[in-house]
């Protein structure tokens, strides 16, 4: 009786151990991911931002630079993306795919115009996923996408005119929406200023016109950034 009562003191520490080793097992994997933790609005909207810079210097060099300053910066801000991708939603994910690809494709072509315009594009799907909560708006940075769209048709042969119509009246548009936040802001009547210039030079095919008044707005799109870090 005592060597029965004695196994079964055993077996029943057995299971108590099997039972407990096992919850552990399924516990651990919660431990771990609550060790690492999601990261917050604030941080994902700068992850953002800093990804879609170098798809901005793209945009910036695609007319002047050599290919392979080029192919440097093309590799620059595919690593950028793939670092946030996860961040996005799965339609601005596939957006973000379906760009880059057009950036190689227009790389592989030697299209200045179309690489300048498809990163610029790039751009746009990115800073369109920050949060509403960001403390630089995201209109900010849609202004300085319609500058670049509206200056890379404008270096484009033959100028892509009807695009710069539209790159001025996405302008316009994001500019009305985000004009009551900007009031206090010295630059809200220039700002109107260059907008009506951009929609000038289109109305009368001047590129002169077109170029010093895109310089204006995305300058002023700078200064639209500091106000709002500061405030």
């Amino acid at each position: 009786m005592a060597k029965r009562l004695q196994s079964l003191a055993y077996v029943g520490a057995f299971l108590v151990v099997a039972l407990l080793t096992s919850f552990v097992a399924r516990a651990a994997p919660s431990a771990a991911a609550a060790a690492v933790p999601a990261p917050s609005d604030a941080q994902s909207n700068k992850n953002l931002r800093a990804a879609a810079e170098p798809f901005e210097k793209l945009t910036e060099i695609s007319f002047s630079a050599a290919w392979p300053m080029i192919d440097q910066t093309i590799g620059e801000a595919e690593a950028a993306a793939a670092r946030v991708r996860g961040s996005l939603t799965q339609d601005a994910a596939g957006q973000l795919d379906a760009r880059i690809t057009a950036i190689k494709s227009a790389r592989q072509k030697h299209d200045r115009a179309k690489l300048a315009l498809s990163s610029i594009e790039t751009y746009r799907v990115l800073v369109s996923a920050v949060t509403d909560n960001a403390k630089i708006p995201t209109e900010v940075s849609l202004l300085d996408y319609a500058g670049f769209r509206h200056d890379a048709n404008l270096k484009a042969n033959p100028v892509g005119w009807d695009d710069m119509a539209h790159a001025a009246a996405f302008a316009r548009k994001t500019w009305d929406a985000l004009s009551p936040k900007a009031e206090a802001s010295p630059v809200a009547v220039k700002f109107e200023k260059a907008l009506a210039d951009m929609d000038k030079a289109v109305v009368q095919r001047s590129k002169s016109l077109a170029a010093s008044s895109v310089k204006i707005e995305l300058d002023l799109v700078d200064q639209l950034e500091q106000f709002f870090s500061a405030n």
